[in-house]
C-alpha cells in the first residue's frame, strides 16, 4: 500500500479523484499484493472477511481527500518472481491504460536508465532468447545480470509474461513503462515504499 501512495504522490495524483490515481501490484518472493483506489460504492461490495483477517478495503485521507483502497495479498503467486517488484496501471482500466513495472535484471533493458517503455511481448521475446541460451554462454550474453540470477532468467521472464498477460489480462502489445525512478519536479526519485509510509503517517496526523 505504501508503494501506491509513493507512486501517486510522485505522479501528482494525490488529492484528486480516485479514478485519476494508479494502482499497484507488488510482487515479492512469496506473494502478490494488490492496492488500488475504488469508489465508495465498490468498497461496499468488497468481499466479506472472516474473524482475524484484515479488511479488503481501507479508508485513508491523503492530501485532504478520502480514498477507499482495495488491498489484498495472494500467497504463493510470487515465488518465481522475486526480481520483479511493482506493476502499476490506471485503476480499474487494466486492459487499456498505460502501466509501470520496476526494473529488474532481465538482460534486455539497460539497468542504468531510470525508465524504459516496452510491452509484455518484450518479456516473451526476451524469454525465448534466454531459454535458448546455454548457462555457460549466459554471462557473455547478459553481462549486466548478476551471476546468481543467470540460472533463473528463463523462468523469471516466462513467469512475468504469463502473469502480465494471463493473470492481469494485459494485451501483449500494450505499452508499459518499466521504472526504478519517477520524475518528480526536476529530480528523479526512487520508486520505494518509505516515502509513501511517511506520507500516510503525516496525513493521518
Amino acid at each position: 500500500m505504501s508503494f501506491q501512495v509513493t507512486i501517486n504522490y510522485l505522479l501528482g495524483h494525490l488529492g484528486k479523484k480516485y479514478s485519476n490515481t494508479v494502482g499497484v501490484v507488488d510482487l515479492g518472493g512469496g506473494s502478490v499484493q494488490m492496492a488500488y483506489a475504488i469508489s465508495e460504492m465498490d468498497a461496499a461490495k468488497a468481499p466479506r472477511i472472516s474473524d482475524g483477517e484484515d479488511s479488503y478495503v481501507r479508508e485513508m485521507y491523503l492530501k485532504g481527500t478520502k480514498y477507499f483502497l482495495y488491498v489484498h495479498s495472494y500467497l504463493n503467486y510470487g515465488l518465481l518472481a522475486a526480481r520483479a517488484e511493482i506493476l502499476i496501471w490506471q485503476s480499474m482500466h487494466l486492459g487499456s491504460s498505460s502501466g509501470y513495472i520496476t526494473f529488474f535484471p532481465a538482460g534486455f533493458l539497460d539497468p542504468n536508465l531510470p525508465y524504459a517503455k516496452v510491452g509484455p511481448i518484450g518479456f516473451s521475446d526476451a524469454a525465448k532468447r534466454a531459454c535458448e541460451t546455454r548457462l555457460e554462454d549466459a554471462k557473455a550474453i547478459y553481462p549486466r545480470v548478476e551471476q546468481d540470477n543467470l540460472p533463473y532468467l528463463c523462468m523469471d521472464l516466462v513467469y512475468q509474461f504469463t502473469l502480465l498477460v494471463d493473470g492481469f489480462a494485459l494485451d501483449p502489445w500494450q505499452e508499459i513503462t518499466l521504472v526504478k525512478k519517477v520524475q518528480y519536479q526536476n529530480s528523479l526519485v526512487e520508486a520505494a515504499w518509505p516515502l509513501g509510509s511517511a506520507i500516510e503517517v503525516a496525513s493521518s496526523s
